[in-house]
């Protein structure tokens, strides 16, 4: 029996990353960029990497409205994180190259 793809927030998960991303249209992308606060987001963003902590300061997004986008963002190839191990945890959060191509826009 064949493993149906499973539904994320805006688009079905395939096997790799890269499929992933090439499977994502503009539609998907405009229809994240709608939501409350993603144009903010995207925003503090472009200056440079930052920690969730910092973002959601200077943003004044609640800290879970902040964390969906983030996801959604991260879903869609816009942003990406890295995880320093240290006590407690800190992510960090940048725009990728798509996302700095949004920033154009």
């Amino acid at each position: 029996m064949e493993k149906k793809p499973k539904k994320t927030a805006l688009f079905y998960e395939s096997e790799s990353k890269e499929l992933a991303l090439q499977e994502i249209g503009s539609d998907e992308v405009f229809a994240m960029l709608n939501q409350r606060w993603a144009l903010m987001v995207l925003r503090e963003l472009s200056s440079g990497r930052l920690r969730f902590n910092v973002l959601s300061k200077r943003a004044k997004i609640n800290p879970n409205t902040l964390r969906d986008r983030l996801r959604e963002m991260e879903l869609l190839g816009i942003v990406d994180r890295t995880i320093i191990s240290s006590m407690p945890p800190k992510v960090e959060y940048w725009l990728t190259k798509r996302g700095m191509d949004l920033c154009c826009v």
